[in-house]
């Protein structure tokens, strides 16, 4: 008969919210990255009046307008970047 006083290591409900919660905490360090992208617009033109060589003209005007989707942008990518970074490493 099992113990039920005495845990396992890790369920698998408590894994999921360690891979959530390591994953929410690397994707919120890219609003550090804030000055990154700083730097890219420049680079990419959008800190300018000139039009972007890299990017399509539509693209370019909604994120020269509005930062903040850039940073939510990024925000979504890092999460799942890391999300799948976590769940792998910890699906040993």
């Amino acid at each position: 008969m099992r113990d039920k006083t005495a845990n396992p290591w890790i369920t698998d409900d408590e894994r999921e919210t360690k891979i959530k919660q390591k994953a929410i905490i690397a994707s919120w360090s890219g609003v550090f990255m804030f000055c990154t992208i700083s730097l890219l617009n420049k680079w990419l033109g959008l800190s300018t009046n000139d039009k972007s060589p890299y990017l399509p003209d539509t693209i370019a005007a909604i994120l020269k307008e509005n930062i903040e989707l850039q940073i939510l942008f990024m925000l979504f990518i890092t999460y799942g970047i890391f999300y799948i970074y976590y769940r792998r490493k910890l699906s040993a």
